[in-house]
């Protein structure tokens, strides 16, 4: 396919944002017009980003921020796709411990859980063994420490569902690539002896099958665009929609050189720019 083509033969554009639409607080180059274009063409958009940390209504913010004018129905982050779909596991409800930032404790309050992050604090919870909970969400959370990770795992022993909003090794920023939502997962699930029951975020194919039923898509009309293979552009293969690398975040041109058929990305682009080559 050329770059042509991702224009004209997709009708939904899942867009990732770190490494692709911005990197910390600046826009990445080309991004904000590129999109604003999209929204020109008729096409549809829609953010999917693992970070779980900021609210839906924080990331409408940042990139209205930048530029880009955007309604909170667009946004997708792994810490929604988990919550809506614990909502149907635990119909009735339940109690969640959140290792984790705003992003994540809104996203399952917000569906009903209630949180013993607020009923206790970390020390009651490691000395009594009688405190347990439905389950423990882990994410990202940068004000980690390790009493919080102390009480998640204790509770993860006393019986509690283990799930993870995303595992991404690492977060993109402008100093540099820094820990990511899956050291703390790893810590849990080697201190707990558990491993994550589930795990909601790209590349596992859920949030892209929540996101074409919004947006009420059929697979073969939407692409994912995303900075890395091994989560954004493997989520599109899972969910077996079209997939786009951005090459201003992780993935470099010299990893694309070399993959094999199945792993290969249906479009490259430079930037997102590259969307609109010979318009």
């Amino acid at each position: 396919m050329t770059a042509k083509n991702i224009l004209e033969d997709n009708e939904l554009f899942i867009i990732d944002l770190d490494g692709v639409v911005y990197e910390g607080n600046i826009a990445i180059v080309n991004a904000v017009e590129s999109i604003n274009k999209l929204h020109s063409y008729g096409k549809e958009i829609a953010y999917f980003t693992n970070n779980a940390t900021l609210t839906p209504e924080s990331y409408k913010n940042k990139l209205e921020g930048m530029g880009i004018l955007t309604e909170g129905s667009q946004i997708y982050t792994s810490a929604m796709v988990c919550a809506r779909s614990l909502r149907n596991a635990y119909k009735k409800g339940g109690t969640v411990f959140v290792v984790g930032e705003d992003g994540l404790v809104n996203a399952l309050t917000d569906v009903g859980f209630s949180t013993l992050n607020v009923k206790y604090e970390f020390d009651e919870i490691i000395k009594n063994k009688t405190i347990k909970a439905d389950f423990v969400a882990a994410g990202l959370d940068r004000s980690i420490n390790y009493k919080k990770l102390a009480a998640a795992s204790l509770l993860i022993s006393r019986g509690a569902k283990f799930y993870a909003s995303n595992t991404d090794a690492t977060l993109p920023d402008p100093s540099g690539f820094l820990p990511g939502a899956g050291s703390i997962v790893a810590f849990l699930a080697t201190a707990s002896g558990t491993n994550p029951e589930k795990i909601f975020g790209k590349p596992y194919p859920e949030g892209i099958q929540q996101i074409l039923k919004a947006f009420s898509c059929h697979k073969n009309k939407a692409v994912i665009i995303g900075d890395r293979l091994d989560t954004d552009i493997l989520c599109g293969k899972n969910a077996k929609i079209n997939t786009a690398i951005v090459l201003t975040g992780v993935t470099q041109k010299k990893d694309v050189r070399n993959l094999s058929p199945e792993k290969m990305p249906d479009y490259v682009l430079n930037d997102l720019s590259d969307i609109f080559l010979n318009k």
